[in-house]
């Protein structure tokens, strides 16, 4: 029985297609390893929160403005916190008087040796109050560790927040990395200080990077590894959170070691 010239030729034309679905698989798979996606993310954010329990006085700053290191983030209403200082010192010189006293008394041998101890005992005790609550009154005003922008503003001026409930996130928006997965068989040639270019996808710009770090262990399972790479300069309009495609100069040498299908 013969077969139909047409239908010979559509059986051909499958087999063909069967037999290079896996190489076109392979290339697509090798294009998306030689261009791994990436996420920017900052270097310093933070959760600002504070161990006091008191009224928030003043908060200059609201979601997305800018701020300088040193900057007043929080103020607290810290009366409260004052008069316990007040009365935290007058206990501790009255500690030191009666130390100073003692010491005077124990030389013409007034006192016993022990009471001269139990008095520089309260002494320090008294000390360590008033430092306790000094340390305490510098939370009253918390100032920016960096310059950078407000994320989230969680708290309002005139409420009283838990002790330790997050107050605000502040991040820093200049001083960016670039988060990437790549395979471990890279390791081969890639090394730190290495250069790729970022395209980010909200901008559709491409930025200059280099390699900063390489973690130190490889997935067993995905067999990749995390590396963090730095701009070579302040990128404009480019956050914390945007993602982009990454592409190594010497990414060609590792498509030549992969068998062809």
């Amino acid at each position: 029985m013969r077969v139909p010239s047409t239908l010979r030729f559509t059986l051909l034309l499958f087999l063909a297609i069967a037999a290079s679905a896996p190489a076109i698989a392979q290339n697509q798979s090798l294009e998306t390893q030689l261009e791994p996606r990436g996420v920017v993310s900052s270097r310093s954010k933070a959760v600002i929160a504070s161990e006091l329990v008191a009224r928030l006085k003043s908060i200059p700053f609201t979601d997305g403005d800018h701020f300088q290191k040193g900057d007043t983030l929080l103020e607290f209403d810290c009366r409260r916190y004052r008069a316990e200082l007040d009365a935290a010192l007058a206990e501790q010189r009255a500690a030191h008087l009666n130390v100073r006293e003692n010491s005077a008394l124990r030389r013409h041998k007034a006192v016993g040796a022990n009471e001269l101890e139990i008095s520089r005992a309260k002494f320090a005790q008294a000390k360590a109050a008033a430092l306790a609550i000094g340390v305490r009154m510098s939370q009253c005003k918390i100032l920016a560790p960096f310059s950078g922008r407000i994320i989230e503003k969680l708290v309002n001026e005139f409420e009283i927040p838990k002790a330790n409930e997050p107050l605000l996130r502040i991040i820093d928006h200049r001083n960016l990395e670039i988060e990437l997965i790549i395979p471990s068989q890279w390791l081969s040639w890639l090394n730190t200080n290495h250069e790729f270019s970022f395209i980010v996808d909200e901008t559709q710009n491409a930025y200059s990077a280099k390699v900063h770090s390489i973690s130190a262990a490889v997935d067993p399972i995905s067999q990749t590894i995390r590396v963090k790479g730095e701009f070579l300069s302040p990128p404009d309009k480019v956050l914390p959170g945007m993602s982009g495609t990454a592409r190594f100069k010497n990414a060609s040498a590792l498509a030549q070691q992969v068998p062809k299908g």
